[in-house]
């Protein structure tokens, strides 16, 4: 019984982990701390995190939020533009 028990925790986390990566993502365009994020996410801790993030996501948290304020950035100019 406490094989089927640990498959099914192990199963369901494997199942939400992408499901927390996109909440995830919500939370840091509002640009809160990433140990925040990871505790509000139910993550373990930060380091926990971090690594899951970057296997969903291909990229650290830290990496994104960058590459999100770059794109911002860009289409806010290329308004201005037209």
């Amino acid at each position: 019984m406490k094989t089927l028990e640990k498959y099914a925790a192990w199963y369901s986390a494997w199942l939400l982990t992408p499901v927390r990566a996109e909440r995830a993502k919500q939370i840091l365009r509002l640009g809160n701390t990433i140990s925040d994020i990871a505790l509000d996410t139910g993550f373990v801790d930060q380091a926990h995190f971090m690594r899951r993030f970057k296997a969903i996501m291909e990229v650290t948290p830290w990496q994104y939020m960058q590459r999100r304020m770059l794109g911002m950035i860009a289409e806010d100019q290329g308004r201005r533009l037209v």
